[in-house]
């Protein structure tokens, strides 16, 4: 019996001299059931075939001048890649300079002098898909007249497991930036959220702010309070003072530091820590460590992909390098969640909600507070400055005054001036022989000659001055 004809065996044409080939990736009768190709069939079509071969024809090879017998034609490159695709394939690779067997080499010895980050993170950008792999494969005709990619898609697809092994050994060289960065997070949030419970700039403010608040709401129904919800830490500037020239906060900077005999609040302080823990929630973390988990499984993947390739080595290369990461996993696993049991006895402790103020909320509302604080702070040292200011100039002016008052010449008393007239006439008389030595038995007429002098002599200095 004649064995059954195949119905997906479809009669090819044989044009009368050779055609421009179209390199489409075509696909098999079979898996057009249920697709349009079922519906359209290209049998039931009028072509103009000779219409075809006049458009479509190849150029016949030219004959040389000579008359000699025409140059062979050159070979045209095969591409089986879409075009975009092929265009990014063949920039990777004119820029690596390396022949697509070497670089399948270099994976599966791990050659390190070749597989550097840069050179990992551009084969990354090429490494083909499933589906490119499955067509290139596919093709038949002689490999020596495939284009360069399709060339690098046959030796990387030799490389069994070459996307995650690209993955894996990419992961050791820079792992050490994911884990100290994680690192450093961790103990700073863990630092903080222990160390704020007993911050003096946030216990001393609280504690004032009850004290001054209670007096404030008097027999209120707010009056009497144990404590208000930490929330309220934002709003304590916001209680201005009858003349709004100040604020609450204000107030209690002044009044805690003066108590304190010192500075609480240092506005040198930069916030560092607060503004990261403000910027980076306690499920951030988890994603970081979420993705140096998921780079751990390309680790484990392409280490099961070891081959019996005499040069494949994956397994060899990243057994350390294994152990070393999953440990330090396993120990960011318990920090993390040791972080968050504290975080929540933190929120007990002020009075908040977890849930209703996540990590990165309470700490912006720390960074916040003290934010306004320093503010404040500088605003009082300016305030400080203008007064010392104005009192060292006031002191200046009054010392100026006193030097003034210290440099100019002294007005005799009536009685050393009369006094001095004496002395002069009674020396004078004396020398004359013509007057007793003593003013008193002069007379009433040397007493009355002795007034109009001494009023000529205070008129005299009076007109010096």
């Amino acid at each position: 019996p004649q064995p059954a004809a195949n119905p997906w065996q479809k009669q090819k044409h044989n044009p009368p001299q050779p055609l421009r080939s179209i390199m489409w990736p075509h696909v098999p009768g079979p898996q057009t059931v249920g697709t349009i190709w079922e519906k359209l069939d290209d049998r039931t079509l009028k072509v103009d075939y000779e219409q075809i071969v006049k458009d479509f024809a190849q150029k016949k090879p030219a004959v040389s001048a000579e008359g000699g017998p025409p140059k062979p034609a050159v070979p045209k490159k095969v591409t089986i890649l879409a075009g975009e695709r092929s265009k990014n394939f063949e920039m990777v690779l004119g820029k690596l300079k390396m022949a697509p067997a070497i670089m399948a080499e270099a994976l599966l010895a791990c050659d390190e002098k070749i597989l550097t980050v840069g050179w990992i993170e551009s084969i990354t950008t090429i490494a083909p898909t499933d589906q490119e792999v499955k067509e290139v494969l596919a093709y038949d005709g002689d490999e020596s007249l495939l284009a360069n990619p399709e060339k690098f898609v046959i030796e990387i697809a030799g490389v069994p497991g070459y996307l995650q092994r690209l993955h894996a050994i990419k992961f050791k060289k820079t792992y050490k930036d994911f884990v100290d960065d994680l690192n450093q997070k961790l103990a700073s949030q863990q630092k903080f959220f222990v160390d704020i419970r007993s911050d003096p700039r946030i216990l001393k403010v609280l504690h004032y702010t009850l004290a001054y608040g209670n007096y404030m709401n008097g027999t209120s129904m707010r009056g009497g309070a144990w404590g208000f919800k930490f929330e309220f830490l934002e709003k304590i500037a916001d209680v201005k003072t009858t003349d709004n020239k100040k604020n609450l906060l204000l107030i209690l900077i002044e009044v805690i530091e003066k108590d304190e005999g010192k500075d609480i609040f240092d506005v040198s302080d930069k916030f560092e820590v607060e503004e990261m823990v403000s910027k980076t929630p306690l499920s951030q973390l988890q994603s970081d460590l979420n993705d140096i988990k998921k780079q751990v499984k390309f680790v484990d993947v392409a280490m099961s992909k070891q081959s019996d390739h005499p040069k494949d080595i994956i397994k060899e290369f990243l057994q350390e390098f294994s152990v070393e990461i999953k440990a330090l996993v396993e120990e960011f696993e318990e920090r993390l969640k040791k972080l968050e049991e504290t975080f929540e006895e933190t929120s007990k402790f002020f009075l908040d909600s977890s849930k209703d103020t996540p990590s990165d909320k309470f700490g912006e509302r720390i960074l916040k507070f003290l934010s306004t604080c320093k503010v404040l702070k500088l605003q009082l040292l300016k305030q400080r400055e203008m007064e010392e200011k104005a009192k060292k100039k006031a002191a200046e002016e009054e010392a100026k005054k006193n030097k003034m008052i210290a440099s100019a010449p002294k007005m005799a008393t009536t009685e050393q001036i009369k006094s001095d007239f004496r002395a002069r006439r009674e020396t004078k008389r004396i020398q004359t022989g013509d007057l007793p030595q003593n003013f008193a038995a002069a007379g009433p007429d040397m007493k009355k000659f002795e007034k109009e002098l001494l009023q000529g002599h205070i008129k005299k200095m009076s007109t010096a001055e």
